[in-house]
């Protein structure tokens, strides 16, 4: 995974435009998760455009390789039961894309 600069956690101050605010993260974490053979963290990315990642990691080896990165539109999503009932009835989009900064 490349990520250049920090996530900051749920709620926390992030700066979600493209002009530079000093130390002020540009990504924040929506949601967060885990089983035993999975983890995903979906995070709104700031700067040109405000936008949300998803990534979906494989866990059951020592290291976790990144299998999914999509970005889903900008959604009001925000609990784990909620984003299941949202893509099970395809109310959620998800745009797969390919490689590149996250």
């Amino acid at each position: 995974m490349r990520v250049s600069e920090p996530i900051v956690a749920i709620g926390a101050e992030f700066n979600p435009g493209d002009v530079v605010r000093g130390s002020i993260p540009q990504r924040r974490v929506i949601l967060g998760g885990t089983s035993s053979s999975l983890a995903f963290i979906w995070y709104e990315h700031g700067g040109r455009g405000l936008h949300e990642h998803l990534l979906v990691f494989d866990r059951r080896g020592a290291e976790a390789p990144l299998l999914f990165h999509a970005q889903p539109r900008r959604t009001d999503v925000r609990t784990l039961p909620d984003l299941k009932r949202r893509l099970s009835v395809g109310e959620v989009v998800v745009e797969t894309v390919p490689g590149g900064e996250y």
